[in-house]
């Protein structure tokens, strides 16, 4: 094999250098001449520099696509939004908005502390002019009896707490907390 490339790479020399020179090889540089405007068009496709028949392009033209940047987004140089218009004149000033929450303020109430049975309750009342916003309850006592109840009044002027024992002993009470606010 390692004789036989170069007797075949010389007889290929010898056969170009014959033919070359004749009216064939002469026939054949004229086609060869042809070829290259056809060769370079099927390198690069017809449609390759276009999507559904829109060419693209690295810098914003008008009827051209440009290609989103490393961070998925477009570059500034796209300027979608536009520059920046000059500042519009200053309007009129609206009325002013409630005043909402002020004076916020926490009240608690306690039963009376002692061994007896039964439903106890107590009653946080916000002060004049102030509204309940929020309230809980807590049952002082060890053990420790259920809170049965813990709600606003109807009107908003305070926090109710109901608890229940079942029976007498140990020391107790229902402790009522009403958050009151003056509510503009």
């Amino acid at each position: 094999m390692r004789k036989r490339l170069p007797l075949a790479l010389a007889a290929t020399a010898l056969l170009v250098a014959l033919v070359g020179s004749t009216s064939l090889g002469e026939a054949a540089r004229d086609v060869a001449s042809a070829v290259p405007p056809f060769a370079k068009k099927a390198g690069y496709a017809t449609n390759a520099g276009a999507v559904g028949g829109i060419k693209a392009s690295r810098q914003p033209k008008p009827g051209f696509l440009v290609p989103l940047g490393a961070d998925g987004k477009f570059s500034a140089a796209v300027g979608l939004a536009g520059p920046q218009g000059p500042k519009g004149d200053t309007g009129e000033t609206g009325p002013a908005g409630p005043a909402g929450l002020s004076e916020l303020q926490i009240v608690t109430a306690q039963s009376a502390n002692d061994t007896l049975a039964g439903l106890k309750t107590a009653t946080a009342s916000c002060p004049a002019g102030k509204k309940v916003i929020a309230g809980g309850a807590q049952i002082q006592s060890s053990p420790v009896f259920p809170i049965t109840q813990s709600f606003p009044l109807p009107d908003l002027s305070g926090w109710k707490a109901q608890g229940y024992a079942d029976g007498p002993g140990a020391y107790w009470a229902v402790i009522a907390y009403a958050v009151c606010a003056k509510v503009a």
